[in-house]
């Protein structure tokens, strides 16, 4: 609810990589909690390094994704506020 009354590219990336940073800490976790490491600190580690080369393609996927979501937004937008102000 934030980001949509602070529309702004650098707030659009910086909540794009926060929810990729986000959904990584809590799916590793997930992955370690359910057994598929070993149970302490050093399995966990484990769990966050063999997550790490799917980071990079969520944050890619994210930006690119909500870039093109917010962008055709803000054009639909603009264009139906410029179609409302040419009727009126």
């Amino acid at each position: 609810m934030w980001l949509k009354r602070h529309q702004s590219i650098e707030n659009i990336a910086l909540a794009s990589i926060s929810s990729s940073l986000l959904f990584f800490f809590i799916t590793n976790f997930g992955v370690w909690a359910a057994g598929s490491y070993a149970r302490d600190i050093q399995g966990l580690v484990e769990s966050y390094i063999m997550g790490l080369p799917f980071l990079r393609g969520t944050v890619f996927g994210d930006l690119f994704y909500n870039g093109l979501f917010f962008s055709m937004y803000y054009i639909i937008a603009t264009l139906f506020e410029q179609k409302k102000i040419a009727s009126t």
